[in-house]
Order: C-alpha cells, then structure tokens, then sequence
C-alpha cells in the first residue's frame, strides 16, 4: 500500500460517501429499497479501486450463483475472471451475519459457501470466505447516508482500502494481462514474494457453450486454464489443467478437416466449478 494509492482510495471513497448520501435522500422519499441506493456508488468504487490497482474490475449485478440457489447482489470479475460477490444490505443492519435474522439468516447460510464474499451496508464492511470473517468488522465513524464524507475517519479508510485489496487479489496474487490479442497465455500471475510464477489460459463465455481447442492439442499452454461461461447474466468459473483439457477434449472431423473442442459437460463438473483452491495462494509459502 503506497501512500499515492492510499490517498487516490481517499477521493474514491468520499465520493462514495457522498454519492451514497445523495441517492439516500431521493431513495427514502421515492420509497425504494435501502440497500439500492448502495448499489451505484459502489459499483464506481469498485472500478475505481481497479483503476488504483491496475487492475480491470467488471461489476455484474444480481449473479445467479446455480449450485447454492442464490443472487448476490453484485458479482465481480478481475481481468475477466469472476472473483468474488458483494452481498448488500440496508444501512443500520451491519455486516455481521450471525446478528441477522429471518429472511438474512436463511441467505447467509446460502453465501456462507462463497470463496470471497463482502457483506456491506456502507457504513459496516467485512470480508468472509467459505463462511470465516477475514479479520474485523470495519466501522466508519459516523453514517454515510446522512453525513456523507465526514462520515469518514482515516482509520476506517485505510482498512477498508486494505480489503479490497484482498477481495481482488485474486487469492494474493499479483496479476498482470498479457498483451491484447497474443496467443496462449492471457494472465501471468507472480507470488507476493516474487518466487512463483503461474500462468493462465482464460476462455469466456457468453453463454453455455463448447470451448473450441484448435486443430491439435499440442498447443496447449499455461499452468491453468479457467473456463468462465454465462460471463455476462451468470458467469461460473471451472479451473482446470492443460492436460485434464487434453484428456477431455473432443475430436471431431467435418469434410477432411480435424477439429478439437472443450464440451460442457465435460467441463461443468464440481471438481472444476469455482476450483480456485487448484491454483493455491499467492501470499503463502509454497
């Protein structure tokens, strides 16, 4: 954390703040859902803090999450993989799951299941993966929806910098896209202590489709390979190696001609799905 980035996050969040405190005046006499009035600011943010950290960050709202029967509000995508969800709530209720109650409680045992999830209600922020907080609950130290910017403290700030930067760190990696359009590896990733280098093949989906392979299977790259399908309305990640995508690959043979391909239900399986544990994490020692 550099003190240049330190004080562009200052400006993101102020701005949040303020925006939030805005929208929260019209939301109450429009009579619409608290969490809503969230929604925009923090989407800004988000890409903000991407643009900090030299980092692309695509916000999907309302992601269909199939396997736990659940929509977060807000999905997130870092270089085009999906690396977490945002879950939004009123302000007043907090970020700490084992205080909710009802309809909450019931989602909370659904999202508790999610690798990386942030529970907000913009003035309360905590980080939790597979169901354990990730350090404590930061508080501002006032209400954003009424005080906008001087809700603020520089205490809160700098935590609240520090958890966004583990929420998109891709599991403690530092990742760098390759150059636009150049075959094979799309996203080379280095260990924060610089020692270990992966790299990884991303294909994108926009829908529930085969992934094509080529004509052979001999240029095959990378340490990974993620799959993400139904990128826009409903992305899922499937993590996989080269060699497990040459061991399932597809061949078929059309007027002479030899192609290969990645079908679904060969790569739509719960040993892949969300599978980021294969690739380990980049701030632990190998």
């Amino acid at each position: 954390m550099t003190a240049s980035s330190l004080i562009e996050f200052k400006k993101a969040i102020e701005a949040f703040a303020e925006a939030v405190k805005q929208i929260s005046g019209a939301a109450i006499r429009a009579e619409a859902h608290p969490e809503e009035q969230l929604k925009a600011p923090l989407i800004r943010l988000l890409q903000r803090v991407g643009s900090i950290l030299n980092l692309q960050v695509h916000v999907v709202p309302e992601v269909q999450v199939s396997p736990l029967r659940v929509r977060p509000d807000l999905g997130v995508l870092v270089n085009g993989l999906i690396t977490g969800h945002i879950e939004l709530k009123a302000p007043g209720k907090g970020a700490d799951p084992s205080k909710f109650t009802g309809h909450d409680r019931e989602q909370w045992r659904k999202l508790r299941n999610l690798p990386n999830l942030i529970y907000t209600d913009g003035n309360a922020w905590a980080l939790y993966r597979n169901g354990e907080r990730q350090g404590p609950i930061v508080r501002f130290a006032g209400d954003v929806t009424t005080e906008g910017r001087q809700a603020l403290d520089p205490h809160a700030t700098q935590k609240i910098y520090k958890l966004f930067q583990d929420f998109l760190s891709l599991l403690g990696w530092n990742v760098m896209p390759t150059a636009r359009n150049a075959r094979g590896i799309d996203i080379v990733a280095y260990s924060r202590d610089g020692k270990r280098f992966i790299g990884i093949q991303v294909k994108s989906l926009s829908k529930r489709a085969p992934v094509p392979l080529g004509r052979t299977l001999d240029n095959l790259m990378g340490d990974f390979w993620v799959i993400v399908n139904r990128v826009v309305s409903e992305p899922t990640a499937f993590i996989l190696t080269p060699e497990e995508v040459r061991q399932l690959a597809h061949r078929g043979e059309k007027d002479g001609r030899v192609s290969y391909w990645l079908w679904p239900s060969a790569y739509e399986k719960d040993e892949f799905r969300n599978a980021w544990y294969r690739i380990g994490r980049g701030d632990e020692e190998a």
